[in-house]
């Protein structure tokens, strides 16, 4: 395109340059940097020193690549021209570099260096394109020029020297050469944190420990008043003199520097919290904690300090203070999903460091379920923010079951299941939940579901216990067939494990008795019923339920006295008063001719189960019917001596499940 003519006076400098625009070629968006540079030497344009020193791959991508002579009514200034053409040289340079042409790329970069001849970082770069492409001995004369051309440049002297170590690393010369720069660069730039790190590292890679000691002890006794230039030496000193416990030494070296970060920093935040954390990962966490409350008291807003200082009470022992500066972090800002995290996992810690100590003192149930409730509250309140992980969700539904809460654990889980739909895990714990909730019959499909997905990832999973789980869940909708199929299988895959270990006794008492019990309730089996009963007897004999279905048995059996016996205890291990135990209680006695026990038992049964109508309809039937006559005391006795009790027999209670 060509220029429109007016007075040279009047222009807007913007227009003095003429550029070929290309709108299919977008070229790396380092020409934007170069650009805004040459722009403001060349008309007196601030550019701010942040944009000067980052790299020019952070800018906006232009679409130039050449210049054109102005006509002579726009006559540019030598200098003006020289940066223009700069410009455009330099933005076909990336052109070539971006398609893979290197010699190119180095040629046209060379072409700019010799208009810019000032440009570090481009003369690091036409070397390091001239070495890449097998020229080092030209590549280390443009370094050497340039180093000739501004000896006032420290990075005059670290790109030659490191230009050195790098390509010409198996020659001792050069490497000798690459350090005597570096100690040059010390000499004449004694300030600079820069030299200072390059020196340091050409020492330690020569294994010259002592110089690099030396080297860092000389930069920490200058007397330079940048918080810059402390931060990079206190992680220059870092790498030579690691903090130790037990040397005190290194870190009181250390100490030095961040303090003097501190003290010519200002108030800048960045570098205060930088400082903070120092003294965190050192363990001085008396410091961390005292710097991080100082500056939450000039920063409230900063959430990311009240992150930190929780880390360092947590690193204390202080666990109140941790909870308390993460509860502030949640209420200011609800969506801070690591701290809702965090304040779920302490609080479920603390719930089951009590649910460890519950057994030896009751009276911690109260401090357990508001521990429990706290947790679920924030892993939800986290779910609001980001999906959990599907352990997160088993973990809130099972604390959900555990305060009697099963509603809200099968929604939890619904939801858990709507992100993760193939997770068997899921699906059983759904299944288990709706059981809890008495939602027997929703239930089973999600145990079917279960079955599909174990049986393709992992079988194992299909163990007793969860065919303990199904089965009782079919028995519930009163498909005792299918209950009864499951319950075997159960028993099978018990017999099949260590039936001793804790964990398989109680199951195996747990099933043995609801089988035997399901049998009882359907007059079938009774025998085999009493069995398995006594067999589950023998693996718990503190269990009110099982205690409850050996009377249950002795009086299907008609041995009334010994039915009570058994259910008088059931009444007593029970943690609660049950209504089924005072039902049976009252059947027994009633039969053993105290009409009048049988009535109370059977009011108390109801007033646990007000809508069980069965109980209803009994006690208005023993109302009517008059209790047989009380058997003589001695006639029992006789009685019981006379009958057997069901006898358990080695392998009696497995011989259904090996069967099924």
């Amino acid at each position: 395109m060509r220029a429109t003519e007016f007075s040279v006076g009047k222009i807007s400098p913007a227009r003095w340059v003429r550029f070929f625009v290309y709108s299919r070629h977008t070229f790396r968006a380092a020409a934007a940097t170069i650009a805004l540079a040459i722009a403001g030497a060349w008309v007196g344009i601030s550019v701010p020193a942040a944009t000067a020193q980052e790299s020019p791959y952070d800018y906006a991508e232009i679409y130039v690549d050449r210049y054109f002579d102005s006509e002579t009514k726009l006559d540019l200034s030598a200098a003006g021209e020289a940066k223009s053409r700069a410009l455009a040289l330099y933005t076909r340079g990336l052109a070539a570099e971006q398609r893979g042409d290197e010699t190119a790329a180095a040629r046209i970069f060379s072409e700019v260096l010799d208009i810019l001849p000032n440009e570090a970082g481009l003369s690091i770069r036409v070397a390091k394109l001239l070495a890449e492409n097998g020229e080092t001995d030209k590549a280390l004369e443009v370094l050497e020029k340039f180093l000739a051309d501004n000896p006032g440049k420290a990075a005059a002297y670290l790109n030659l020297s490191e230009f050195l170590a790098m390509y010409h690393s198996g020659d001792e010369a050069a490497r000798d050469k690459s350090i005597e720069i570096a100690e040059q660069a010390e000499e004449k730039f004694p300030d600079s944190a820069k030299v200072y790190d390059h020196l340091v590292k050409l020492y330690i890679v020569a294994r010259r420990r002592a110089d690099a000691e030396s080297v860092v002890q000389r930069a920490l006794e200058r007397d330079v008043k940048r918080a810059s230039y402390w931060l990079n030496i206190a992680s220059i000193t870092s790498r030579v003199w690691p903090p130790v416990p037990g040397q005190g030494a290194n870190l009181e070296r250390l100490n030095r520097a961040y303090a003097n970060a501190l003290k010519f920093g200002g108030d800048n935040l960045a570098i205060e919290v930088r400082v903070a954390e120092f003294y965190h990962a050192s363990r001085q966490l008396e410091k961390a904690r005292d710097l991080f409350l100082d500056i939450l008291k000039r920063h409230p807003e900063s959430l990311g300090v009240r992150n930190s200082l929780a880390e360092v009470y947590a690193a204390l022992g202080d666990a109140d203070r941790v909870v308390e500066t993460l509860t502030d972090l949640a209420q200011i800002n609800p969506q801070d999903l690591t701290a809702q995290k965090r304040l779920a996992r302490i609080y479920l810690n603390q719930a089951q460091s009590l649910q460890d100590q519950l057994a030896l003192d009751p009276s911690l149930r109260p401090a357990l379920e508001e521990k429990i409730d706290r947790a679920v509250e924030h892993f939800q309140n986290a779910f609001e923010v980001a999906k959990g992980t599907p352990e997160e969700y088993i973990q809130v539904a099972s604390l959900l079951l555990n305060r009697r809460r099963a509603g809200e654990a099968v929604e939890v889980l619904k939801r858990a299941i709507f992100y993760y739909p193939d997770m068997p895990e899921l699906e059983q714990q759904l299944a288990y939940s709706f059981s809890v909730d008495d939602e027997h019959g929703l239930a089973l499909p999600h145990f079917e579901r279960s079955v599909v997905l174990f049986s393709q990832e992992d079988p194992d999973r299909l163990d007793a216990e969860f065919y303990f789980q199904f089965g009782a869940a079919a028995e519930q909708t009163k498909d005792f067939d299918r209950a009864e199929t499951l319950f075997k299988k159960s028993m099978a895959l018990l017999a099949e494990d260590d039936p001793e270990s804790e964990r398989n006794k109680w199951l195996g008492a747990t099933l043995y008795n609801y089988l035997g019990y399901m049998w009882l309730e359907r007059d079938r089996n009774i025998d085999e019923a009493g069995e398995l009963i006594a067999e589950a007897y023998r693996m718990n004999n503190d269990s009110g339920a099982i205690a409850d279905s050996m009377g249950w048995f002795y009086f299907k059996k008609g041995r009334y006295a010994e039915a009570k016996k058994e259910l008088t205890k059931a009444e007593k291990l029970m943690e609660e008063p049950d209504s089924t135990v005072y039902d049976h209680l009252a059947q027994t006695v009633f039969q053993l001719g105290d009409k009048p026990a049988a009535l109370v038992f059977m009011r108390k049964a109801i007033e646990l189960d007000p809508d069980n109508e069965e109980f209803v309809r009994r006690l208005k039937e023993l109302e009517k019917t008059e209790a047989p006559a009380k058997p003589v005391e001695d006639e029992v006795e006789k009685k019981e001596d006379a009958e057997e009790k069901p006898e358990v027999k080695p392998g009696n209670a497995g011989q259904g499940a090996k069967a099924a």
